[in-house]
């Protein structure tokens, strides 16, 4: 899929939007719920990271048609690409499913102690939970699903985020392995730091050497 350059100011409104609804709703919510919106997304990252890997192995999303390259390593390839969709629906279900927590938490907020507490740091979770939620949108355009999702990310306001993916390290190195797995797709070439990247893949998929050089060698 090619996402068109000219509905890159949609994303740009869509990054926007995120923050403003996040931090409205934060201010209104008030603290408890604002933090407990942030437990939720963080806990659906974790559970993400760990499942994504085995339910791809299970049942993998993407079958590349490539002609002359081992079966063994276009399968290969295909699990490590559906490990990122599988990354997302997990992510998403956890997320809403543990919406069913807001009720209870909204009846702990009838208490005094708590309901009293400063809704300006509900403010500041929802600028929280805005960011958070704009590493959804970056961690989208870097999957197999786009073909010029790299090109979006430069060209839109993502760009200005990325610095900060560091801060949560298992979902930057999947996005990384995203955009990695975008030039495979696209037969566009690797450096160095990629090439190691992808043999690592495929040695931890227990690929021979000569296929794995043989693979390579079509991305020089």
């Amino acid at each position: 899929m090619t996402f068109k350059l000219e509905w890159i100011i949609v994303v740009d409104l869509l990054i926007l939007a995120t923050f403003v609804i996040n931090i409205f709703r934060g201010y209104r919510q008030g603290f408890l719920i604002s933090l407990v919106n942030v437990i939720r997304f963080v806990l659906a990252l974790v559970v993400a990271s760990f499942l994504s890997g085995p339910v791809a192995k299970a049942f993998p999303l993407i079958n590349l048609n490539a002609g002359g390259l081992d079966l063994a390593i276009t399968q290969a390839l295909g699990i490590k690409g559906s490990e990122s969709i599988w990354f997302l629906i997990i992510f998403l279900s956890v997320y809403i499913i543990s919406l069913l927590i807001i009720p209870v938490i909204r009846l702990l907020d009838i208490f005094p102690i708590i309901s009293s507490l400063n809704k300006a740091l509900g403010l500041v979770f929802g600028v929280v939970l805005g960011w958070l939620k704009v590493l959804i949108i970056f961690f989208i355009f870097t999957l197999p699903l786009f073909n010029n999702g790299g090109i979006i990310l430069q060209e839109s306001r993502l760009r200005h985020f990325e610095s900060s993916f560091g801060f949560i390290q298992m979902f930057s190195e999947t996005m990384e392995d995203n955009l990695i797995f975008q030039k495979l797709v696209l037969d566009k070439p690797l450096d160095d730091q990629e090439e190691a990247e992808v043999q690592a893949w495929l040695e931890s998929m227990n690929m021979d050497e000569d296929s794995i050089v043989n693979f390579l060698e079509r991305f020089k």
